[in-house]
């Protein structure tokens, strides 16, 4: 199915609509590439699939009994494998996620937020 962004209003005969016609994507295909040390210390890279991609997020959304109503803060960056899981099971849950850098804030400061946000 071909997608068109900015489709023409029907009353400006100016615009001219660009279909981008897609390939489909399987479950099984490559979602993305992770690199990794490991426990050998050699650098490799892992290929994941769209379909291990999502069963990693909801294997953490059924753990963590995650809801829509719940927020994530993760130090995290989401080029990173758990940055990853950590982003796909908020989005599988519909929860908020909340992306912190340690570095710049400060571990006492991230804990801070952490408290608080947990505060009834």
């Amino acid at each position: 199915m071909p997608i068109v962004p900015d489709a023409p209003a029907a009353h400006d005969a100016t615009r001219q609509s660009h279909a981008v016609a897609l390939d489909p994507v399987g479950p099984d295909q490559a979602a993305l590439a992770i690199y990794t040390s490991g426990s050998t210390g050699q650098p490799k890279g892992i290929v994941r699939s769209h379909r291990q991609t999502v069963y990693l997020g909801w294997k953490k959304v059924h753990r963590f009994h995650l809801r829509a109503a719940d927020r994530v803060m993760t130090p995290y960056p989401v080029t990173s494998g758990p940055g990853i899981v950590t982003f796909m099971m908020t989005l599988i849950a519909g929860a908020s996620l909340y992306p912190v850098n340690i570095a710049t804030r400060g571990a006492r400061a991230v804990l801070e937020t952490a408290r608080v946000a947990q505060s009834p």
